[in-house]
């Protein structure tokens, strides 16, 4: 598909901020248009916040050991590598309601 520009003024403003932005008019209406996209369809597919990603990252990353056992005790695996049904929840502080 092909976008043809006609108002002067907006042709105008799109040059300025493709200069502005390094950017050829097609990357700029792209960025533009995906901008748009963020703010007021948050869900629209294909588009992704990736600083709203790296933001949700920040808050996993680096956070507190609650559970001190190696993955296999969390899933259940024994010393023997067979899974134990009823799993030794009495080496952790975590609760299990």
């Amino acid at each position: 598909m092909e976008i043809g520009v006609w108002d002067p003024q907006l042709d105008a403003d799109l040059e300025l901020l493709a200069r502005h932005l390094g950017k050829t008019v097609d990357e700029t209406v792209r960025i533009a248009v995906v901008e748009k996209l963020r703010r007021d369809l948050p869900g629209a597919a294909g588009v992704v916040d990736w600083d709203k990603v790296k933001r949700a990252r920040s808050g996993v990353d680096g956070g507190r050991v609650l559970d001190n056992r190696s993955a296999d005790e969390v899933l259940g695996y024994n010393e023997d590598g067979l899974f134990d049904e009823e799993g030794d929840f009495s080496k952790t502080d975590v609760k299990i309601a």
